[in-house]
């Protein structure tokens, strides 16, 4: 598998490429923006604040795949309502690398009223109302529908091995033209660090704020080699070398 970064525009493209009729659209559209798409830049917010607001929460997650296809429907654990109209659904993530049992809540915003492809809370909607009928609102816990998934243990987004995801993002990409197994389920977590750092930068945010942030919403030791390997290997990748001698020259 080529190690590529998933970029927002491309989420966008693959989500927008599924056709209305395909049963598993808004399935992994809601998917593909739980691990990435909605990532923000960070700007002005010091790192007591993020921790003490939990404001870092509600963007986005880069979680890892086996984190993701962990996911069952007792792991949505609230749904609430700003006086805006804005809802956040908070999901706990249980497991990490290596099976390693954890306890890390991640919340996600959006509008259910937006229409939007990228929007997550509107997808989620659509796909549990469409294939579970449930109503994604402050009563979902108490459904009758959502207690039963729960106690049976019904993965989320259906997908429960790594492999099962791979197969299905690889059948999204290559069907808006990118090459076979160029894009990987990772691809998703180093997307998600690398498009928290240069809209940060690009903004005028602190990008060592942003470090910070996404240390704590991916689950990264701060600053650790593994969490500067990715944005590096990203960052390379951004790079255009025509350029750079364009503007030497």
């Amino acid at each position: 598998m080529i190690f590529s970064v998933l970029c927002r525009c491309d989420v966008k493209a693959a989500i927008e490429s599924i056709p209305e009729a395909d049963p598993d659209k808004y399935r992994d559209a809601s998917a593909m923006l739980y691990l990435m798409c909605n990532s923000l830049p960070v700007i002005h917010i010091s790192y007591s604040d993020i921790i003490s607001s939990q404001l870092y929460q509600r963007r986005s997650t880069g979680a890892r795949s086996v984190t993701f296809c962990s996911h069952e429907f007792r792991d949505i654990r609230s749904v609430r309502f700003t006086p805006d109209g804005t809802v956040l659904v908070s999901i706990c993530q249980r497991i990490s690398k290596n099976n390693r049992f954890i306890e890390h809540f991640v919340t996600l915003e959006g509008r259910l009223d937006s229409g939007s492809l990228t929007d997550f809370v509107y997808l989620m909607s659509v796909y549990l109302k469409g294939t579970f009928g449930l109503t994604l609102d402050e009563t979902l816990l108490s459904q009758s529908a959502f207690k039963d998934l729960s106690s049976r243990s019904v993965p989320l987004w259906g997908y429960v091995t790594r492999d099962t995801w791979a197969f299905r993002l690889n059948m999204r990409f290559v069907s808006v033209g990118f090459p076979d197994r160029f894009f990987g389920p990772h691809g998703f977590r180093s997307g998600f660090l690398l498009t928290t750092i240069v809209m940060t930068r690009s903004s005028g945010g602190d990008v060592e704020r942003a470090l910070d942030l996404s240390s704590v919403v991916a689950l990264w030791s701060r600053r650790s080699t593994v969490q500067l390997g990715y944005l590096r290997k990203g960052h390379d990748q951004l790079i255009v070398g025509t350029r750079i001698l364009l503007e030497i020259l």
